[in-house]
This record gives structure tokens, sequence and C-alpha cells, in this order.
């Protein structure tokens, strides 16, 4: 692989580490720094919600108080203790009835969050005196006739009405409304609320009741939710009241039992020990959310809980767009540096591309040019390593003319060594006597011939004076 390339490669990954580095860096202290807000948030609309469903039916625990204590009231029940009619009045029975009646009917008409008034008695099983409800046409308000009235005496709200004190009132659990045993549809969310009449002889007459339509509240909880989250509401028996699936909603009631803690088991407690708190939960697909939960306690009575959550994908979207906005800005940035690096790698690598071919020139003895314009380190390189071929070049050069040389001082040798090897050759064949001599007198050369003649052999007079 070209070092261009290789340098290229490595700008390019070195940006694109960079990128996703600050983008992972920035995505985590996001995190930690929306987490706590995001939960306070939570936590506070969850409260909002609860706060809300609370004052729905507020006043019908003022307006059974009141009622309890109306003239009306005493009237009837004293007209009940008299037989017929009420000591030093001829109204009987039937008379308070229809007064009471008529005030009920005027409740119901500018209370649209109540669905039924009701007396029952103690008398005949705790058979109801009167009930004043919405059964009428298009949920117009009725007074119930004398032969519809139910026994109420089984009924738990009355079980645990008439052993109240005096001054006590009762609130039931918000359920799906009855009559006669059988759960009403379309399910009418209601919540109860009674208190004991006593008579004039101090002894319990009966109970006086109020039934709150609690569907508008549960629809308000359903509508609260915010983007991308889910609401439910639940009670201390775990049922779910509200629930993005409505399936869910009042299973213990339809048979169907469900507890919500199995589902959300971080926000899971004493419901009615906390007024609110806020967590981290995880979902069913084991992602990481926010959670939070509100207690509130609808007309005084049992607690019920406000519960939100929020998956971390919609809180952590402003983090997330940011960490795609540094993405992308980092993806333009490789590209850049991509396109830089390829520049930047031309530029830096001609000097050595240059130096190369001028390398293999030196070994294939081609023409040989170095670029030396270049700037930087490079350039340096560049100039130094030019400088070195031109003193190789005047190096090989003189080598060259030093082998030339020696060529032609191999070649005179040669020839005057043939020639010594000619005359050696001459001498020692020769039939004359030969001897050569220093200037010194001493003998240098003796042949054969000069052997015969002297007598002596030259090992006997070679190195001795030629006086001998």
């Amino acid at each position: 692989m070209k070092f261009s390339i290789k340098l290229t490669i490595a700008m390019v990954m070195l940006v694109a580490v960079t990128a996703a580095a600050l983008g992972l860096l920035t995505y985590r202290d996001l995190e930690k720094a929306i987490l706590p807000r995001a939960l306070e948030r939570m936590e506070t609309h969850a409260r909002l919600v609860a706060s809300q469903f609370e004052s729905y039916a507020r006043s019908a625990r003022a307006d059974i108080e009141s009622l309890r204590s109306a003239d009306i009231m005493n009237g009837i029940q004293s007209a009940d203790l008299a037989g017929n009619s009420e000591p030093g009045d001829d109204a009987n029975v039937a008379s308070w009835r229809a007064r009471v009646a008529s005030r009920f009917v005027v409740d119901l008409g500018s209370k649209i969050e109540y669905s039924q008034y009701s007396i029952v008695g103690i008398k005949n099983g705790g058979r109801e005196i009167l009930r004043v409800d919405r059964g009428g046409p298009n949920g117009a308000v009725r007074i119930v006739p004398e032969s519809k009235l139910q026994s109420e005496g089984d009924r738990e709200y009355f079980k645990k009405s008439i052993s109240l004190k005096s001054g006590e009132l009762y609130v039931s659990q918000i359920h799906l409304n009855e009559v006669n045993d059988v759960i009403v549809k379309p399910y009418v969310p209601t919540l109860r609320l009674a208190t004991v009449i006593f008579g004039t002889d101090g002894r319990p007459f009966g109970i006086l009741a109020i039934s709150v339509n609690m569907m508008p509240a549960l629809d308000s909880v359903r509508t609260s939710v915010r983007p991308g989250g889910d609401i439910y509401l639940v009670n201390a028996r775990g049922d779910y009241l509200v629930h993005p699936d409505a399936r869910n909603e009042f299973g213990y009631d339809r048979g169907q039992p469900t507890h919500w803690t199995e589902d959300l088991p971080e926000l899971a407690g004493p419901l009615g020990s906390v007024d609110s708190i806020s967590r981290v939960v995880r979902d069913k697909t084991g992602e990481n959310g926010g959670g939070a939960l509100a207690t509130a306690w609808p007309a005084g009575g049992e607690p019920v809980a406000v519960i939100e959550t929020v998956p971390n994908a919609v809180w952590m979207a402003p983090a997330k767009s940011v960490q795609q906005s540094i993405l992308l800005v980092g993806i333009s940035a490789v590209l850049c540096a991509g396109m830089l690096a390829s520049l930047i790698a031309q530029s830096l690598t001609r000097p050595l591309v240059q130096m190369t071919r001028a390398v293999e020139g030196i070994e294939n003895g081609g023409r040989i040019e170095v670029f030396t314009g270049a700037n930087g380190e490079v350039g340096v390189l560049a100039r130094a390593f030019a400088r070195v071929v031109n003193e190789l070049k005047k190096k090989i050069a003189d080598f060259e003319r030093e082998v030339e040389d020696h060529r032609r001082t191999q070649r005179a040798r040669e020839n005057s060594e043939q020639q010594a090897q000619l005359f050696r050759s001459a001498v020692e064949f020769s039939n004359d006597a030969i001897i050569t001599r220093s200037l010194d007198g001493i003998v240098t050369g003796w042949n054969d011939a000069a052997t015969r003649v002297f007598g002596f052999t030259a090992d006997e007079v070679l190195g001795k004076s030629i006086d001998i």
C-alpha cells in the first residue's frame, strides 16, 4: 500500500475517531445533566395530575356532611320514627321523601360529576328509602320509583358505613358501578361516599350515600400524558384504573386481577407512604427510562397513585439530536479530512516518489532528478538526498576513472610480464653464456650456458660478486 494512501487513511481515521468520541462523551455528559431535571419535571407533572384528580371529588365530602345535618334529613327520619308523621306536623314520610328528592334533583342538576344520591334505611334488610340518579332518558336526572328501590344490606359500603361513628365518613375505592350485583355497561367508574344518619333517639337510622362518576377524572388523567410517555392510575389493591391498554383497567372488578407492581417494581412500595417519587425504571424491553409516582387521596379516602413513565429515547431526544449533529459534522469533517489528507499526502510524497525514482535511476543508470522545492522536513530531506546523489554521482565517476586507470595499468603490467617472460625464455635457452649483474658487480642472472662455460651453477654465483 502506498505511503500516500496510508497517510490519508490515518488522517481520516483520526478525525472519525475524534468525532465519534466527541459525540459519545457529549451524549453522556448531556445524559448526566438531563436525567435529574427530567425526573424532577416528571415528578412535578405527576403531582400536578394527582392534585387535579384529587380535587375532582373534593366537594363531595363537604356536600355529604352538609346534607347529613340538613333539616330535611332530620324531618324524614323523624317522620319515619313517628310512624307516618312528625310530632306537631301532619306531613307524612312520603312528603318528606319528596322534599329530599327535590333537593337531590337540584344538586344532581348542578353537579355533573355526581351520578347518584341515595338514602338507605336499616329496616327491611337495608332497603333504599330514596334514590335519585341519572338513569333517565339520555342520562337525565330521575327519582327512582319506589318499586325499583333495592336492598343494599349485603353491599360492602353499607356494612362499613353503618358501623361508623357520628361524624365519620366512608369513602370507597374507585370501582365499576353495579346494579343488582351486575356491572353496568358501558363501564362507569364510581367513587361512593357514605355516612350514618342518626335518629333523634341517637340510634342509626340509615345511611346517606353519594356516588361520584369518576370517568371524567380518569379521562383527564389519560389526556395528561406527555408525548412519547405512558400514564397510569393505580389503587392500593394493585389494580389499574387507567392504563394505556384499556383491557387492563379494573381487572379486579372484571375477574381478571392484575398488579401494577409486577410491571413497575422500581416504583413499588406501600401506596400512600410517600407523596411523590421519581426514579430510573426499566421498561419491558429492558431499556432505561424515567418513572414518577404521585399519591392522591380522592375525597380523603383510600390512596391512589398517578404513575408516569417516559422512555429514555424521549427525554434524551435533545441529547440525541446534539449527538446526531456532532456525527453529521464529524462525517463532513471526515470527508474534508480525506480530501485534505489526499492533497497533503501527494505534496508530501512527491519528493519521496522522486527520490525513489532517483534511487531506481542510480540502479539502472538512468537520469537522476530530485525535486528540492518542497518546504519543511521533506524539503530538507529532498535537498540532502539531492546532495548525496550528486556526491554519489561524482564518486561513481571517480571510481569509474580509477577502474579504467587500473585496467590500463593491469594491461601494461601484463604486457611487461609477457616481455619479461619472453626475455627470460630467450636468456634461459640461449647457447651463449649470459650473465647479468648490478651496477655494483653483484651477479643477478646466470643461465645454463654460463654454467657450462664457467663451471659454476646459478646457485653458487647468484648474489655474489662478479669477481669470482
